[in-house]
């Protein structure tokens, strides 16, 4: 929260591709931890089940939790990628590097990520093979998905793609000094 006060608060943030990217990573940070970290946390402290209380609440969870977490990843990278071509020498490629290209990425990759998680309403659900109730997928093809998709994603591509864009940032302002 902190993060999107000073974001808003500078100019040069606000007018920045990087800066925008990384006040809208924020954002999804700050929904996800208000949303959804909160009621985990409430029910391991006061033993409260909200999967069983609330309804919808495991699907709804599980929605903002994969929304948020690969929207925030995604524009990390997209502000490491926009740094590179910030410090690339090539001027065809630092065009690529403004406000307008990054609302418009920023929008394209939330209405993917949202409609990525529309899955995880639709397939998860509360089950309780014992007497405590779990939030588990239902259907094993989505289970795979879920499993193989959604995790190499957002565990090894996106951080690859971040980690090289990084380098190769990092190389490009070491050439230009």
């Amino acid at each position: 929260s902190l993060s999107i006060l000073v974001l808003c608060s500078l100019q040069t943030f606000r007018q920045s591709s990087c800066g925008f990217y990384l006040m809208i990573m924020s954002i999804f940070n700050l929904i996800r931890l208000a949303l959804s970290t909160v009621f985990v946390i409430l029910s391991l402290s006061f033993a409260i089940d909200y999967s069983v209380s609330i309804f919808f609440f495991c699907q709804v969870r599980n929605f903002i939790v994969t929304t948020c977490n690969m929207g925030s990843v995604t524009c990390l990278c997209m502000a490491v990628i926009d740094q590179y071509l910030t410090t690339c020498s090539r001027p065809g490629w630092r065009h690529w590097s403004n406000i307008t290209m990054a609302y418009r990425l920023t929008a394209l990759t939330t209405l993917i990520w949202v409609l990525n998680g529309i899955p995880y309403v639709i397939f998860f659900d509360s089950i309780s093979p014992t007497n405590r109730a779990i939030c588990a997928a239902v259907n094993p093809i989505f289970l795979q998905y879920h499993t193989y998709g959604y995790f190499v994603i957002y565990n090894n591509i996106l951080p690859l793609i971040t980690t090289i864009f990084g380098v190769m940032a990092f190389r490009n302002v070491r050439y230009l000094t």
